[in-house]
């Protein structure tokens, strides 16, 4: 079992965590993306999603020098900027 497996960070210490601190779940770590992965998803270039990641609208783990994204906080960006930009379509103008 390596270090995807377990949800351990490197050489089975604690475990591997996002931005915010907070562990990942093995299926988490599983599931990761690099940036421009989550660029191409998002629909966005890849210098978007650092800003987004910098800004905190976006969940990453830094692994090194670069980033890796839970491929579900992407999705859940995603629905949240759609179901907002829904939200803007619905009100009525004056």
């Amino acid at each position: 079992m390596g270090d995807h497996d377990t949800g351990r960070g490197p050489n089975g210490g604690e475990p591997a965590r996002d931005t915010d601190g907070e562990p990942l779940e093995a299926a988490q770590v599983a599931a990761m993306l690099t940036a421009a992965e989550t660029a191409a998803l998002l629909g966005v270039s890849t210098m978007t999603v650092y800003r987004l990641i910098r800004r905190g609208g976006l969940t990453a783990l830094r692994v090194g020098s670069v980033y890796r994204i839970p491929e579900r906080a992407a999705r859940a960006y995603l629905r949240e900027v759609r179901s907002e930009h829904e939200a803007q379509r619905r009100v009525p103008r004056r």
